[in-house]
């Protein structure tokens, strides 16, 4: 997803938010697929003629060929939905869903996005910095419970969305895979998945090292 919200009145992140995006984003390479076969124009998203956009935003433009030549060369596949000064400008849809099945994806197609999940909560966590719900060098428990003192009274929200943090990672744990199976709801994969979390130990005192952590980011994920 694309958004040139380039007006006048949009915020400016301050440096503290743009650090955490950029720490997040960087580390959610690698586990996105998007994708959609159908064609959806300004028109069609919003009941009217587009305003006037840059040429290679717009359906049939540069960004548009360029995508379908990666999707008919088999290099992508998925969803794409640009938006331009905060207004849809175009949604298409690229490849199979399910090759074996000739399924193609479609706008209303579900992925299974795994990382690229932490880039959007880091977007969510800065919003909430920005509306003075929590702020970066505010420490774990002071926004969530039942972590013990090491944890709770020392990591904090920075340390998190940049991996710094020293929380180790669930998703390693030999029982949680086992454990994840017999999870039925969205309920049950919250609440099993942070009571892993909540027991995990220190890798190293917090800030003193990077770490790729599922752990810092599933703090969030409430």
């Amino acid at each position: 997803m694309i958004d040139d919200s380039t007006t006048p009145s949009a915020p400016r992140l301050s440096r503290r938010a743009a650090l955490g995006l950029l720490g997040a984003s960087a580390l959610a390479a690698g586990g996105a697929a998007m994708s959609m076969p159908e064609a959806v124009g300004a028109s069609d998203l919003s009941g009217g003629e587009p305003r006037p956009i840059p040429g290679g935003l717009r359906p049939g433009g540069e960004f548009d060929r360029f995508v379908r030549q990666q999707a008919e060369q088999d290099l992508f596949s998925g969803n794409v939905l640009l938006a331009f000064r905060g207004r849809p400008v175009l949604a298409r849809s690229y490849g199979m869903a399910d090759k074996a099945l000739s399924i193609p994806n479609r706008l209303d197609t579900r992925f299974a996005l795994a990382s690229v999940t932490k880039a959007m909560t880091a977007t969510a966590v800065v919003q909430l910095v920005e509306r003075g719900a929590l702020t970066f060098p505010g420490t774990l428990g002071t926004y969530l419970g039942g972590f013990p003192p090491e944890i709770a009274n020392t990591v904090t929200i920075h340390q998190l969305l940049t991996m710094t943090s020293g929380m180790s990672n669930y998703f390693f744990d030999p029982a949680w895979h086992p454990a994840s199976k017999t999870w039925t709801t969205a309920a049950q994969v919250l609440d099993g998945t942070m009571a892993f979390i909540r027991r995990e130990a220190l890798l190293f005192t917090p800030g003193t090292q990077y770490s790729y952590s599922n752990s810092g980011f599933g703090s969030y994920k409430r």
